[in-house]
């Protein structure tokens, strides 16, 4: 797929790159790939999405700091 493609689709669903997609930083931004990955549209209480992203970002944060420590 080409890049002028992918940004056209991209911004169809609501985002500027695929960065914003696959990490996304708020609870809109999560269920937007459920929805479009699911058949049937399936419901989850924003706590859920909330809890998710929180942890997310913790492990994304000690997965960076482990990786500067062994960068020499």
């Amino acid at each position: 797929m080409t890049d002028t493609i992918s940004e056209s689709n991209l911004n169809q669903i609501g985002f500027e790159s695929s960065e914003d997609l696959l990490l996304p930083t708020s609870v809109k931004g999560l269920k937007t790939p459920f929805a479009l990955a699911a058949h049937k549209s399936m419901w989850f209480p924003n706590r859920l999405f909330k809890d998710y992203l929180k942890v997310h970002t913790k492990s994304c944060k000690i997965i960076s700091l482990r990786q500067r420590n062994y960068d020499f």
